[in-house]
């Protein structure tokens, strides 16, 4: 029996929303966190719907800085790992934070 190793982190990135699994019945849109072009993680932000993630809607585009666990991928796959997000905050220009942060 194998446990994922998970490690407390702060990261920062752009959030993007990208379809996955296509062709099989666990096809959709799901979000990651574009650090650079060697580290792509799957987001899932604790608390919400993994399969709506809501939560990170209003992000997606946007560059962010969340906090949270990673969890370290240890098969071939499009993303390094795992970011279980406990909080997620805009990062970059006050405009930018302001269009993220007011209901709409």
């Amino acid at each position: 029996m194998s446990r994922h190793q998970e490690e407390p982190v702060e990261v920062a990135g752009t959030v993007i929303f990208l379809m996955v699994n296509e062709g099989t019945k666990s096809e959709g849109r799901f979000p990651f966190l574009y650090v650079n072009r060697d580290a792509v993680y799957k987001l899932y932000l604790r608390g919400d719907n993994p399969f709506e993630n809501n939560g990170l809607l209003p992000y997606d585009g946007k560059r962010v800085r969340v906090s949270g666990v990673k969890t370290e991928n240890t098969k071939k796959s499009y993303a390094a790992g795992t970011l279980t997000v406990d909080a997620v905050a805009p990062e970059g220009r006050p405009e930018d934070q302001e269009k993220t942060s007011g209901s709409e």
